[in-house]
């Protein structure tokens, strides 16, 4: 979670977020409420994103976890390519 502090990204979505919903007009409670809700949207996302990927990396410690994991990734991977690939408009 400290690492999420110099996540230059979420700086971005912050001042993007006040520069979309914000109106110079606008006062402190909306303010505070638009804060309010960004806030906890963030702290799930980030808690329920922070477990799974430790439920991942917990399997993928063990090495046949490891294994299937790296088949399923390089499977989508690849279907991801040929789908690219077959896109309209690119001809190879």
């Amino acid at each position: 979670m400290v690492l999420l502090i110099f996540n230059a990204k979420a700086y971005v979505i912050i001042s993007l977020m006040f520069a979309m919903f914000l109106d110079t007009n606008q006062n402190i409670p909306k303010l505070i409420l638009i804060t309010l809700i960004f806030t906890i949207n963030n702290f799930i996302s980030f808690t329920l994103w922070t477990l799974f990927g430790d439920l991942i990396g917990a399997k993928f410690r063990n090495k046949k976890y490891s294994k299937i994991l790296n088949n399923i990734f390089a499977l989508l991977l690849f279907i991801v390519g040929i789908w690219m690939l077959t896109i309209k408009g690119i001809n190879l």
